[in-house]
């Protein structure tokens, strides 16, 4: 027998001055048999709390950039990055398609 499993860490974190940022993962493992469901979620477990982590220290260092520069001169920012952002998006996205 076989079944998913999906494993998802969200906290709300208060970062100071009434700011905080929530940082959220998802991950769903398909097809796994029913004999190896908890090696699965233990492995699943050590990856979400890996990538959570990256994402909660990509969050603060957004909310910290943005707080250093102002909103403003922060979005300016970005807009120069632009391009550099798009082409990133563009090639995980084709990497994703042809590897997955």
């Amino acid at each position: 027998m076989k079944t998913d499993i999906t494993l998802s860490k969200k906290a709300t974190i208060n970062t100071g001055n009434y700011s905080s940022i929530t940082p959220s993962v998802s991950l769903t493992l398909k097809d796994v048999d029913i004999t190896q469901l908890e090696r699965a979620y233990e492995d699943l477990n050590v990856i979400s709390a890996v990538f959570f982590l990256s994402e909660y220290r990509v969050m603060a260092e957004l909310q910290d950039d943005s707080k250093k520069l102002g909103i403003t001169k922060f979005f300016e920012t970005l807009d120069e990055e632009h391009t550099v952002m798009k082409e990133d998006f563009e090639e995980a996205v084709k990497d994703l398609a042809e590897n997955l």
